[in-house]
């Protein structure tokens, strides 16, 4: 297709685009950039209050805490100078902590944990203390049945009566004192005159089904009274103990009272 533009303009153009690729290629390159100097602008170093975004790995080390393990349970986690394990929530809170701050935090932790094992050490003696306080109470009560309930004493002495002739009005050989075989009342010198008047013969012969005089009628007799009044005067005392005393009572007690006949 010939060319609109007149020859004249046609080689101008020629001209032009001959020249301008003569410079381009004789062209100097550009000098290398200068090495930095102190004088140079520093960058900027204020940083920027926009926190980064969390990366995969902190989403890991946070799951890897809180999460159970698989082969164990909870991982455990590190502890304060008490040696009492931090929750994951008490690990967050230290980390935002100052240095005085945290060891404050590290007392209270520690003052507690010994509280707590104070608190231990007061429940266990409390314990020891009121099993030995049953105990020493239940030995009491014991020697307390068998000297005074199981043991026929004289009321005025406390010395042990074995010698029954036949009568219940019975006189003590260490002081003289007579007293009353059925119901162990002092009776100063005689105590004929207080035998027909004796309610505990009564009582205890109403629910022996049994009349009990001055003479018995036998040995098996005076035995069945002592038994029965024996089993009464031990049940006033066991009723008056508590539970862990009464048990204690009725364990110790046990061998003598089969002996004897008694039952409670």
């Amino acid at each position: 297709m010939p060319s609109l533009l007149p020859r004249d303009c046609t080689d101008c153009t020629v001209r032009c685009l001959q020249a301008t690729r003569f410079f381009s290629e004789t062209a100097v390159s550009p000098a290398p950039p200068l090495p930095a100097t102190s004088s140079a602008p520093r960058a900027s170093t204020v940083k920027s209050s926009h926190r980064p975004a969390p990366t995969q790995r902190e989403y890991t080390d946070v799951r890897e805490s809180t999460l159970p393990s698989r082969q164990g349970g909870a991982k455990s986690n590190g502890g304060g100078r008490s040696g009492a394990p931090q929750s994951h929530s008490s690990q967050l809170t230290t980390r935002h902590l100052s240095r005085e701050t945290h060891a404050l935090w590290e007392s209270v932790q520690e003052e507690a944990s010994e509280e707590r094992v104070r608190r231990k050490v007061e429940d266990e003696y409390k314990e020891r203390l009121r099993k030995a306080l049953v105990e020493d109470g239940a030995q009491r009560k014991v020697r307390e049945i068998t000297e005074d309930i199981l043991t026929l004493k004289c009321p005025r002495c406390r010395a042990a009566f074995a010698d029954f002739d036949g009568c219940a009005a019975l006189t003590c050989g260490s002081c003289n004192c007579a007293f009353c075989g059925y119901c162990l009342k002092d009776c100063g010198r005689d105590a004929h005159d207080h035998m027909p008047r004796c309610r505990v013969t009564r009582d205890v012969g109403a629910r022996l089904n049994t009349q009990f005089g001055m003479f018995p009628a036998s040995f098996q007799d005076w035995k069945r009274f002592q038994r029965e009044r024996q089993t009464e005067r031990e049940g006033e005392v066991l009723q008056r103990l508590s539970a862990d005393e009464l048990s204690q009572v009725r364990q110790l007690l046990q061998p003598l009272l089969q002996e004897r006949g008694i039952q409670i």
